[in-house]
């Protein structure tokens, strides 16, 4: 399973900008939801044929969870998060 099939199975969608002018044609996902009743918000985006972390606003939930030790997370430490810990106990984890 590619990276891009594992961030739709988890629940990332498409984003476009709504302003004209913030469009710059590239590929972006985006997904939003809690965890341990602490809202996150991510978005990822494609270049060079390889997805990267653009904004991630979660006041540090994700890296505090995988214990990281700086704040920058990878898509790869990111799938890491949701099979773990945010599907850990669902059927998707295993897909991850």
């Amino acid at each position: 399973m590619t990276i891009e099939e594992k961030l739709n199975l988890i629940g990332f969608k498409g984003f476009v900008h709504l302003k004209k002018d913030l469009r710059d044609n590239k590929r972006r996902k985006f997904f939003s939801s809690n965890y341990n009743d602490n809202e996150f918000n991510i978005m990822i985006v494609e270049k060079d044929n390889k997805w990267t972390m653009e904004k991630l606003e979660d006041a540090g939930l994700i890296s505090n969870v995988l214990k990281l030790k700086n704040n920058e997370i990878s898509i790869s430490e990111l799938i890491l998060f949701f099979k773990n810990f945010y599907y850990k106990n669902d059927a998707i984890s295993q897909y991850l």
